[in-house]
């Protein structure tokens, strides 16, 4: 749930999950539904408001492309005439150019398919979600869940209750359309039941979500923030990738992933603090989520894996990638640099047009106990503050906790020191 602010006062956003959301404001309350990432969405004033007739807005690619259609059929028209117009002035002159006749002919079989295709892609058809499908989905799931997985067995039965009381929120919301649509003053009693029945059930849609943070304290959700924050810190490493690589080659040309691409929105689970998530895999696309009593790795809504906060574990090392030509990120950490044709001093060969320098270059990598492949990181300082954060959070669940005090006393935490050394040095030498 969401509070929202702004000039013209407060509205709540209830998430309800699959591309679904229940506003309500000074305005009135609203239900938003539609496909993630695909532009189609519809949004209905179910609640509030005057009397007039509520209408269903449905923006989809389609409106591009049926204007742009229209565009292309009005432009072959204005041709068709001319064509034609042609083709009579040049039988009035008694030509033997039946060129125009061919001419006319493209041209009006042209506009015949622009007006096909118009009407075809005028029409707009809602999106409907097949809640009984997916809940279908998640008993299967449910069914070949182990007993001992035990969050993974509460996960997929808050999302069945969530979907269930979400499936009565859009038949209510349907009704209480179709009674305003009405405009009639013997309908008001049944509409202001109908209103407060969709608040009860999305207050009821939210206590039935999964709690992420339960049983955390405040200390234990500082320190999952601090690993949140680190994680975003580390996104903005020049090179971030995930995949189990052995040369140089196999890593400059695997593509970059980040959290920009979120398809699994798993809006059934509360958590008040950032959860670090990232893409691990395109194809099926996977995508990792830290939570703070659990990983989850997951390729849809209900075909995830969990891995408990006290059985994961992290560590980064350093990633020797060797030669590199071309571009270097510049975050990186360069040991040694030669050119293709070098003097025998190793300086640029200038005989030469074409002399490419080579970097001998190192990543930092993260490791996780969970996963196969390591996260590469170009920027080794940031790939060492997020896997110290997070290795220390993993500590506050294990039952042998082990000394996390030497934590600053790593590599990274050395070049920090180092780095506040240096700072230090200059302001004295510069009396700033």
């Amino acid at each position: 749930m969401y509070l929202n602010m702004s000039k013209t006062g407060t509205s709540t956003t209830v998430k309800l999950g699959n591309g679904m959301s229940l506003n309500m404001g000074n305005n009135g309350t609203y239900l938003n539904s539609g496909i993630p990432g695909s532009g189609i969405y519809s949004r209905e004033k179910i609640i509030g408001g005057n009397k007039s007739t509520n209408t269903t807005t449905i923006n989809d690619t389609s409106n591009v492309n049926s204007g742009s259609s229209s565009t292309a059929f009005w432009g072959c028209g204005t041709l068709t005439i001319i064509v034609i117009l042609g083709t009579v002035i040049s039988i009035s002159a008694d030509s033997s150019d039946w060129g125009w006749w061919f001419l006319g002919s493209i041209a009006c079989l042209f506009g015949l398919f622009c007006l096909i295709f118009t009407n075809i892609t005028s029409k707009q058809t809602p999106f409907v979600f097949d809640y009984d499908g997916e809940i279908k989905k998640v008993d299967s799931a449910i069914g070949n869940t182990k007993d001992d997985e035990v969050i993974k067995k509460e996960l997929l039965s808050a999302y069945k209750e969530c979907l269930i009381i979400s499936q009565k929120i859009d038949n209510e919301s349907k009704t209480l359309v179709a009674l305003k649509e009405k405009n009639k003053a013997k309908y008001d009693n049944l509409i202001a039941e109908k209103e407060s029945e969709i608040e009860r059930l999305a207050e009821e849609l939210e206590k039935n979500k999964y709690n992420a943070i339960e049983g955390c304290d405040d200390n234990t959700l500082e320190c999952f923030k601090s690993v949140g924050l680190a994680f975003d810190n580390l996104l903005t490493a020049r090179e971030v990738y995930y995949k189990n690589v052995t040369t140089n080659e196999e890593i400059r040309n695997h593509k970059k992933y980040s959290s920009d691409n979120n398809t699994n929105e798993f809006n059934f689970i509360n958590c008040s603090s950032t959860i670090p998530e990232l893409k691990i895999s395109e194809s099926p696309t996977t995508q990792l989520y830290l939570f703070p009593k659990f990983a989850l790795i997951a390729k849809t809504l209900t075909d995830f894996d969990i891995v408990p906060i006290e059985k994961q574990s992290v560590d980064a090392v350093m990633a020797e990638l060797g030669w590199v030509t071309g571009y270097v990120p510049h975050d990186c950490e360069i040991t040694d640099r030669k050119y293709e044709y070098a003097t025998k001093d190793g300086k640029k060969d200038m005989r030469y047009s074409y002399n490419p320098e080579s970097c001998y270059v190192w990543y930092g990598a993260i490791r996780f106990s969970f996963l196969d492949d390591k996260l590469y990181v170009s920027d080794r300082i940031k790939c060492h503050d997020f896997s110290e954060k997070y290795a220390h959070y993993i500590n506050l669940f294990r039952k042998d906790k082990i000394d996390t005090s030497h934590f600053m006393e790593t590599e990274s935490g050395r070049m920090m020191k180092n780095i506040v050394n240096i700072n230090e040095e200059l302001e004295k030498l510069t009396g700033k």
